[in-house]
Formats: structure tokens, C-alpha cells, sequence
């Protein structure tokens, strides 16, 4: 008896998928080696320079929508707070009245 496997293929979804990873990849070094190519040294050196400095314009302005969030926080809660004593201040207030009320003496009658 014998046994020969003459092919084992993939589905047509997962071979697209395998030769996409391997198609990308060789597009990317393609296109570094065109951009290598065309663009002269010094050149390159300043659109890095200028990537980096896009980098850190990106990063300056999330710290700054951070600190901004930061703060709306710190001021819903400063309210929060403000409305918490106005509330204990009102319900102060009624206890105080209602006191006064028991302990006044009740009003002649004529």
C-alpha cells in the first residue's frame, strides 16, 4: 500500500490573506528603496528631522487636551462640591427653624 499527497491547498480567503503579509512587504521595500534612490541625504535628513518634530507637536497637544481634561474634572467636581454645601446649608437652615419652632413658646390666644 502507499499514500501520496500530490498538494495541500489553502482556501482561496487564506491564501489571499498569506500572500498579502508577503506583498506588503516587498511594496515597503520597494518603496524604501525608491525613496532612498530619489531623495538626497540631506533631504531625507531634514523630512526626519521634520517627522520628529511632528512627533512632538503631536505629543505637546495631547498633553495639553490631558491637562485640559484634567481640569474640566477638577472644576465638575469644585461644583459638585459647592453644590453639596449649598444643599447641607438649606437642610442646616430648616432644621434650625424647626428647632426654634418646638422650642418658642406657642402663641396666647386672646
Amino acid at each position: 500500500m502507499g499514500l501520496s499527497i500530490l498538494a495541500i491547498k489553502p482556501k482561496p480567503e487564506t491564501a489571499k490573506a498569506l500572500e498579502a503579509e508577503a506583498r506588503e512587504a516587498l511594496l515597503r521595500r520597494a518603496d524604501e528603496a525608491i525613496y532612498a534612490a530619489a531623495i538626497p541625504r540631506s533631504s531625507r535628513r531634514a523630512i526626519k528631522e521634520n517627522e520628529l518634530s511632528t512627533e512632538i507637536a503631536v505629543e505637546n497637544k495631547k498633553r495639553q487636551i490631558k491637562e485640559a481634561q484634567m481640569e474640566a474634572d477638577r472644576s465638575v467636581r469644585e461644583r459638585r462640591r459647592q453644590i453639596e454645601q449649598e444643599e447641607m446649608t438649606g437642610k442646616i437652615d430648616i432644621e434650625e427653624r424647626r428647632q426654634q419652632l418646638v422650642t418658642s413658646p406657642p402663641p396666647t390666644q386672646g
